[in-house]
């Protein structure tokens, strides 16, 4: 059963936010998360491999055998989506827990400013369409990846610096 929590901004946040927090947590304290303990969630955006702004709207989901955090935010027409998950239980690549980036800039289908929609995954340095990530994720899934494809799947999966793991 998948049970979504979604939390706006709010003085609490800012709270804790601002209060000294160590870079690394303890990934038995990530592992074992309840969905109302709150101050961890903030604690996790603290040890993300890049900036996630206060106002950020974040996502818990308990998924099929592992856990998601979502952090969305808007800055220059562009829609960012920070994703961490701890390991996933069918994973063949990535078995560790990680961090996912990935942008969208929506479109406009009309008149003479017309553009496409584009949405970009972070891999490594550099923004790459999503659908490249997407069918590299499917050729690692069916055993049929080149290694150029596997060093993309790992480069968009950035490790989260956990202790004890």
């Amino acid at each position: 059963m998948q049970k979504k929590i979604q939390l706006g901004t709010s003085n609490l946040k800012e709270k804790i936010y601002k209060k000294e927090i160590s870079k690394e947590i303890s990934f038995c304290c990530i592992l074992n998360l309840k969905c109302e303990d709150i101050v961890n969630y903030f604690k996790l955006r603290k040890i993300a491999p890049w900036f996630i702004p206060l106002d950020a709207k974040m996502t818990l989901e308990n998924k099929q055998g592992y856990r998601q955090i979502k952090y969305v935010w808007y800055k220059n027409s562009w829609r960012y989506e920070a994703r961490f998950h701890t390991k996933t239980p069918k994973a063949q690549l990535i078995t560790y827990p990680s961090w996912r980036l990935d942008r969208i800039r929506p479109g406009k289908g009309f008149g003479p400013d017309h553009a496409s929609r584009i949405e970009e995954s972070l891999v490594g340095t550099k923004w790459i369409k999503s659908s490249i990530v997407r069918y590299c994720a499917r050729q690692v899934s069916h055993g049929v990846a080149n290694k150029k494809q596997i060093e993309i799947i790992k480069k968009a999966h950035f490790r989260a610096r956990l202790r004890n793991y």
